[in-house]
């Protein structure tokens, strides 16, 4: 390190004993950590994608099980009495394998449910009887057999277990439906059990799903099975859907030329809102809208109207992104019954009037959350309040009519989840004094608010006290809002209290509190903070959260103390790039000190192994010394780096990143001499900056080439 950065570090850095007694705490952390097993999904994935399934017949593995067998005559030869032995063991074990399994399926209450409750809840696989547990293992009689079976199989940790039991589902499951098919036991092979087949309830299983689905429409072998082509056609793009992958969904309904129904266009519409744009999200919904009205009856299923209440609210918040706020009005308005909100001509062009769905859409939170969010991108506050009195007499009407399967009814005792939008918009806005008054008609017992939401609930459900709780996003809501102002009372008396509402001091809420701290520049707030987080919940600092001090402290002007979080997190824990990019830009851009932002810039290539996390924000510090700092000063910065790549010539990838900055040097120096063409110095910083970008993404990849040498 340079003397010019070790006379900075030498300067004493006052109340430092929060940031150790948090970063010492990590230590334990870490060695904890490593003691964690845990399952791991992608191995799962992988297998069941490797997995070449054969659409052949294939036998059982052989049993440990005795059998007795005659003494070979004179006329028969060793071999063929062993392939006559083996023939009649694998009939017999195979006849024992049937009946055991007929016999579970007849008998056992959890037929129906079999493999969703084995797969799906890792409790329930743990504590049934051992004849549900026979079951599983007598139908996954292949390649992890001994090891289901062996008494090891109950040592095994319960997550190697599950992985086990699902590893070999992957690769059984499919081969033992071809097995019974092949040989005609139709029978055998329940419809509850190919459905279950076919979708899976767990993500890492849906590629057996699909793959069973895929076999099944091979030749129309579904027909043998009585099961409707539509429904193994949507497990294929159930898959999709639950994989999130919006050109596999497409491509497979085009080839197949699959009709469209409520349950696909729903699927379809999902998709798009997590993979498309607004547009086509949009011409979707309004092909939806075009089916339903084209349908002779509407008598459809609540599922099927379930599935269309959440296209419309997704279609809401996608026209609001395009800023067609009339047609997010009109949808809304179809959902509500308690009051006529639209009565403007329909702003949609279909053949019938859109109107005749009224009766069958009802709202959802989600719903009252995508026109919520509507009027608050618009800036109508006032609209919001309203809102959430609408949802109100939505309530009250829903119960006087007793629709009580209703999503907003089912979805009742979650309101509050469409009052954190609006208070989260207004502290956001710095209209803090009306977001207490939000807060406070959430808290009070006896507000307006309360009394309203206990007088509907109690026409729901049995007479009690009902009141609108915080969950865990008021609460970090609630964190943001006095971190603006610091008000470290108020958050300590937070952490202390929410258990109160079912809400734990996770992580993730007291990180949280320190990043919102850090980033209004509260540097005093964060200590304090840290020390009580410390003391009372064992807080262990995180990367990001020591990142957010020290910007806080760089942008209160404390650079030294930056650097000592810096240094002491290195002690115990690998720094991210955004770490080292904060003190090399501050070391730059305020204190002019180029020695000491070369040697971080060093650290981070080299000691941290953050070759591959150099970024943009990692060169623009330079980028923007290079522009304000004198031509023999800049140079100096240049021949630095220059020396420690001389210094450390194995290190390739901090040599590479030297010479990218010493060619942005070399053309911005040309530009504020007038050599550049005449182009203005701005003009030229510009292409510095998209040249850094260039150059940097070529860099890497010659780094990725090098290290697979």
């Amino acid at each position: 390190m340079t003397s010019s950065l070790t006379r900075h570090r030498s300067i004493a850095l006052n109340n430092s004993n929060f940031i150790e007694a948090s970063l010492s705490s990590l230590v334990s952390s870490n060695n904890n950590n490593n003691n964690h097993n845990g399952l791991n999904s992608h191995v799962i994935i992988s297998n069941a994608k490797q997995k070449s399934y054969s659409t052949t017949s294939s036998s059982s593995s052989s049993s440990s099980s005795s059998l007795s067998v005659s003494k070979p005559s004179n006329q028969q030869t060793i071999l063929t009495f062993i392939e006559t032995t083996k023939k009649k063991r694998i009939e017999t074990e195979k006849k024992e394998m049937v009946k055991d399994i007929l016999d579970t399926f007849s008998d056992d209450p959890f037929t129906s449910k079999f493999l969703t409750n084995i797969i799906s809840s890792k409790v329930f696989a743990y504590s049934t009887p051992k004849k549900l547990k026979d079951t599983f293992q007598v139908l996954l009689l292949r390649k992890s057999r001994k090891t289901i079976l062996s008494s090891k199989f109950d040592e095994l940790p319960e997550e190697r277990q599950y992985s086990l039991m699902c590893k070999t589902l992957s690769e059984d499951l499919l081969p033992f439906i071809q097995e019974y098919i092949s040989e005609g036991k139709f029978d055998f092979l329940k419809k509850d059990t190919i459905l279950q087949s076919l979708f899976l309830p767990t993500r890492s299983m849906r590629y057996i799903s699909r793959d069973v689905a895929l076999y099944l429409l091979e030749n129309n072998t579904y027909m043998k099975l009585n099961i409707k082509r539509s429904i193994v056609e949507d497990a294929v793009l159930s898959y999709y859907r639950v994989m999130e992958d919006l050109s596999g969904f497409t491509k497979f309904v085009t080839e197949n030329q699959l009709d469209m129904s409520v349950l696909r266009y729903g699927m379809f519409i999902e998709l798009i809102n997590k993979n498309g744009d607004s547009n086509s999200l949009t011409t979707v919904f309004e092909e939806l809208l075009n089916y339903l009205l084209q349908r002779e009856e509407l008598n459809l299923t609540p599922k099927e109207w379930d599935i269309i209440s959440k296209s419309f609210s997704l279609a809401i918040n996608h026209y609001q992104l395009l800023g067609e706020l009339d047609k997010a009005e009109e949808l809304f308005s179809l959902s509500i019954h308690s009051q006529n909100l639209y009565s403007k001509p329909s702003n949609f062009k279909t053949e019938k009037d859109i109107s005749i769905l009224k009766s069958h859409i009802y709202s959802s939170l989600t719903t009252f959350n995508s026109i919520i969010k509507t009027y608050l991108n618009a800036g109508m506050v006032e609209q919001s309040y309203k809102l959430v009195e609408v949802a109100f007499a939505e309530l009250a009407y829903l119960a006087n009519k007793k629709i009580i399967n209703a999503p907003l009814v089912k979805q009742s005792k979650q309101f509050i989840s469409i009052i954190n939008p609006l208070l989260n918009v207004l502290i956001s806005r710095g209209n803090l004094q009306e977001a207490d008054k939000v807060v406070t008609s959430i808290f009070d017992k006896s507000s307006s608010l309360q009394k309203s939401y206990n007088r509907t609930m109690n026409q729901l459900f049995t007479t009690s006290d009902y009141s609108i709780n915080a969950d865990r996003v008021t609460f970090l809501i609630l964190i943001r809002r006095h971190s603006i102002d610091g008000n470290i009372t108020e958050i300590v008396n937070i952490m202390r209290n929410m258990h109160v509402f079912g809400v734990s001091p996770s992580n993730e809420i007291l990180q949280s509190a320190i990043v919102s701290l850090a980033f209004n520049g509260q540097s005093a707030g964060v200590e304090a903070l840290l020390q009580f987080l410390v003391s009372e919940f064992d807080y262990k600092l995180t990367d990001y959260a020591a990142y957010a001090i020290m910007k806080c402290y760089v942008q209160t002007g404390n650079i030294q103390k930056a650097e000592r979080v810096l240094e002491e997190y290195s002690g115990i824990g690998k720094p991210i790039i955004g770490m080292y990019n904060v003190v090399i830009g501050s070391n730059l851009t305020q204190l002019h000190n180029y020695e000491a932002a070369c040697q971080y810039f060093f650290n981070a290539v080299q000691q941290s192994g953050l070759a591959f996390a150099v970024n943009q924000h990692t060169f623009t510090p330079f980028i923007n010394f290079f522009t304000i700092a004198a031509d023999e000063t800049a140079l100096k910065c240049i021949n630095t780096l220059q020396t420690l790549a001389n210094q450390n010539p194995k290190e390739t990838a901090f040599l590479k990143y030297s010479q990218i900055l010493k060619t942005i040097y070399e053309d911005i120096s040309k530009g504020r001499k007038g050599e550049n063409n005449g182009a203005s110095v701005e003009s030229v910083v510009e292409q510095a900056v998209q040249k850094t970008k260039s150059l940097l993404s070529q860099a890497k990849s010659e780094i990725h080439k090098e290290m697979r040498k």
